[in-house]
Formats: structure tokens, C-alpha cells, sequence
């Protein structure tokens, strides 16, 4: 069963399914003894339970939900929202593999899954949509991912093998196995409309957002809109940085300032780094001694200098006076690996116009399910023309 997340609110709105089904029932009742032959039924009508009836089909009539699925390599990570924005219920979904037909059946059960346990299953269409998101360039229109290209982990990595996606049709499948309207998104576009709305883009209507992870990618947000333009940040070559990366070039600034990155730069230092991840790395650089912590750090330093070309880009392209960076490593901000990395990473303005100073670059923490958020968010607005207002106890709640 799917995690279930502000489970209060879910019995605070009534949002269970027995009262939604009740609540229709006694509308049903009610409308019928409106005919001579109920006339006498009608009298025994509880006014309160009249106005309760038609209160919750009015609430029902004007519900809509969003679910929102987030591609990871081998798994999905999934939430479901009201109109407000709100996320109610959250589920997840390892992958037996990455093919496009495992991810788009795996990705229309989990939905499905989700939309059940909140007892929404029963609703008509046009109540509920489906938001998809993916590391790489898609074609939102036609519900197309351009391409994607994602290695499994490095100790997997014989075993599994890399998978590459081009121009593979998501939308349309995902909509005849759920019958929901089905947005498709790039996942950077979906982190920068969750900080619309829950993060820094509270207070600011135009801001660029940089976020890295196995790669580096990029938004912008304008006035309070997304900007439809496909910003791969983590794809544009630098001369400084020449490590091998996923797409088969070198020097792409996600080789580099992702993850994969890092932990490439550092796989022939120890085998402990295969299973211990990034924070097996951020830990390598507090307790080794010499030449291996040392090894460490300077691929952290590396990973920072890409990113500094990333956020140089992005104020290069934009000239936003913000740009929002998710970096991997917040959870350990005083370490030696984050120390390094940050550091490196504020030398942004060595890959910035001359003509361009004042901006404000500023860290936020990722959570494990702000991706799924930014496409439930995405799909509510694009499939359902629905644009959250949302209140800053809302807000709270949403997080």
C-alpha cells in the first residue's frame, strides 16, 4: 500500500469514500421522494441531511485531483493532490526494468493505486489528471520525450546496462490505460512550478531554478508562468570540463556537477563508494586520512566548479535576479564535501557577463517527493485548467 501522507487532512475534509458514496446516495433518496410517489418520504427528510447531500455534490462537482509521477532510474515516486495543491497521498514503485512499456504500465497502476486508496475512483472524467516527469527534453503538446539517457548505478551498471529513450510517446499510452488527461514534463519544470508555489517562488515571480542529481538541469519561472523553453543546462559542453558523460561526449557540465559524476570520479578510490552512494562519499571525506580524503574532496570541488558553469548559464541566459540551486549534499551542510563543493560553486561569476552583478543565488533542500508534486501541479493547471490559489496555510499543509 501506498504511504500515506497528512492522513488528517484526508478525514478532516471527508474525503473517504464511504462518505463521498453516502452523500450521493442521500441525494438520490432525496430527489426521488420529490415525486408524488415519495411524496411522503420526502416528509421524513431530515432538513440537515438534505443540505449535507447537496452540499457535498456540490463539493464533489467542482473537486478536481491531480496525480503526479516523478522517473527515477528503476523507480517511480508518486503523490496525489486537490485543487488546492495539497498533497494527500504519496506511493512509490521500484522498476523490474526501464523499459517504455514497463515504465508507462508500472506508472498507470501506481496512479491507479493512489486514486483508489483516497476512495476517488468512482469520480467521471474530467476530475482527475495524470502528470508525468522525466529527466530529459520532451515535447509537452504531443506528450513525447524527446530523449533520455540514464545509467544505473555504477555497481549495476554490467548487469543493467543504460537506457536511452528517443522521441518515445508516454502521453498517450498513460491516457488509455487510466482514461485521465495525461501531462508529460521535464522534471527541472516541475521542481521550478513546486517552488512557484511551496518554496522561494512564494515571494518571487521570476526566478531561474538549477537542480542537480545523476544530472543537471534547469527552469525559469516568469511573472508566476513556467517557461515552455527546454533548458538543458546539463548538456551544454565546457571546455574545463572534460569527463565522460551518459549522452556519449565529454565535457558536458552534468558529467561533471551530477552525482554520477562524483561518484564516477571517485569509483577507483574505493569500492565502498559503489554501495554507499553520495553519502558514502560526503562520510569518505570526513574519516579518511591522506591521499584518499584528498581524492574525495577533489571530486567534490570538480562537481562544484560544474556547477558554478551551470548557475553562470543560467543567469548568462536569463538575466534573472534569482536562481534557485537544489544541490545534492544540503543534508550535510557543514561538512568537508559540502564545504568544498559550495565553495567552488559561488565562482559562478568567473561564467558570468561582465554586464550582469547583484543577483541572488540561493540553496533549497530537494524532498523525495517534490519532483511528483511539480507534475500533479503541471497536470492540474494544463489537463484540468485549474490554477491553484494557493493560501500560505495551504502552503504549510502542501509540503
Amino acid at each position: 500500500m501506498p504511504e500515506q501522507h497528512n492522513k488528517g487532512v484526508f478525514s478532516q475534509e471527508g474525503y473517504d469514500s464511504t462518505v463521498n458514496n453516502g452523500a450521493m446516495e442521500e441525494l438520490e433518496r432525496l430527489l426521488a421522494s420529490s415525486s408524488p410517489q415519495g411524496a411522503d418520504a420526502a416528509d421524513t427528510v431530515a432538513p440537515e441531511l438534505v443540505d449535507a447531500a447537496i452540499d457535498r455534490a456540490r463539493e464533489l462537482e467542482d473537486s478536481r485531483w491531480a496525480v503526479g509521477i516523478e522517473l527515477l532510474p528503476y523507480r517511480l515516486v508518486a503523490t496525489l493532490i486537490d485543487k488546492k495543491g495539497r498533497r494527500l497521498l504519496d506511493g512509490h514503485r521500484r522498476l523490474k526494468d526501464m523499459s517504455v512499456s514497463h515504465v508507462v504500465a508500472a506508472s498507470a497502476a501506481l496512479a491507479k493505486r493512489l486514486v483508489k486508496a483516497a476512495g476517488l475512483d468512482y469520480l467521471p472524467a474530467g476530475h482527475v489528471a495524470l502528470g508525468l516527469v522525466v529527466g530529459g527534453p520532451v515535447d509537452s503538446e504531443a506528450g513525447v520525450v524527446r530523449f533520455y539517457c540514464k545509467s544505473p548505478p555504477i555497481d549495476r551498471r554490467e548487469e543493467l546496462g543504460f537506457t536511452t529513450w528517443h522521441n518515445e510517446p508516454l502521453g498517450t499510452p498513460l491516457q488509455d490505460q487510466t482514461d485521465w488527461p495525461v501531462a508529460i514534463a521535464n522534471d527541472a519544470s516541475a521542481l521550478a512550478v513546486y517552488q512557484r508555489w511551496f518554496g522561494l517562488g512564494r515571494s518571487r515571480s521570476t526566478f531561474a531554478l538549477l537542480v542537480v542529481r545523476e544530472g543537471v538541469g534547469g527552469a525559469y519561472i516568469e511573472d508566476g508562468r513556467l517557461s515552455r523553453a527546454s533548458v538543458e543546462v546539463g548538456q551544454v559542453n565546457s571546455k574545463d570540463l572534460g569527463r565522460p558523460c551518459d549522452c556519449g561526449r565529454e565535457g558536458c557540465i552534468e558529467a561533471s556537477a551530477g552525482t554520477r559524476g562524483i561518484l564516477s570520479a571517485l569509483y577507483d578510490v574505493t569500492a565502498h563508494l559503489a554501495s554507499g552512494g553520495l553519502v558514502g562519499a560526503v562520510q569518505l571525506a570526513e574519516a579518511a586520512d591522506g591521499d584518499v580524503r584528498e581524492k574525495v574532496l577533489a571530486a567534490f570541488r570538480e562537481a562544484g566548479t560544474g556547477l558554478a558553469h551551470g548557475v553562470g548559464l543560467m543567469i548568462n541566459m536569463f538575466a534573472s535576479p534569482l536562481v534557485v540551486y537544489l544541490p545534492p549534499i544540503l543534508s550535510e551542510p557543514d561538512s568537508n564535501a559540502a564545504t568544498e563543493y559550495l565553495a567552488r560553486m559561488r565562482t559562478f561569476t568567473d561564467y558570468t557577463h561582465q554586464a550582469y552583478s547583484g543577483f541572488e543565488v540561493l540553496p533549497q533542500p530537494l524532498g523525495p517527493y517534490d519532483g511528483a508534486h511539480g507534475a500533479a501541479l503541471i497536470a492540474l493547471e494544463r489537463r484540468l485548467g485549474v490554477h491553484p490559489e494557493i493560501a500560505t496555510d495551504d502552503a504549510e499543509a502542501g509540503r
